[in-house]
């Protein structure tokens, strides 16, 4: 499912792939900012990911630019979430401004931030 086509143009955050690895398992690559005009696509999207219940929802989030409050409390309320199991990130590391905003909400603390999606899924 694609939220947004052209690429990750300023103010827009793009789904650039859903993908489903194995049985219960979730993997979405987002590109993009991370707003509050962003953040309602991104959670329908995981809604529709998480209809039927899964297991691991893995968010790769190695190509997000920007990284909003907005973004926080999509993050914060996957916590504990009906149809979720646990909830893993990707490439946190790899934007300043996104690491430094996880790490301060704690976020980093509560979703295992990982190099790869394989090891994530490991």
């Amino acid at each position: 499912m694609t939220i947004s086509r052209s690429g990750p143009p300023t103010g827009s955050v793009c789904v650039n792939a859903v993908h489903r690895p194995r049985p219960g398992v979730v993997v979405l690559d987002l590109t993009g900012e991370l707003d509050i005009a962003t953040t309602p696509s991104v959670a329908a999207c995981i809604d529709e990911a998480a209809a039927d219940g899964i297991d691991h929802l893995v968010l790769d989030v190695g190509e997000v630019t920007f990284m909003a409050s907005s973004g926080v409390g999509l993050f914060f309320g996957l916590l504990g979430r009906d149809g979720i199991g646990a909830v893993h990130l990707v490439g946190a590391h790899r934007n300043d401004q996104v690491r430094r905003v996880l790490d301060v909400s704690g976020l980093r603390l509560l979703f295992p931030d990982h190099g790869s999606v394989d090891d994530a899924l490991a």
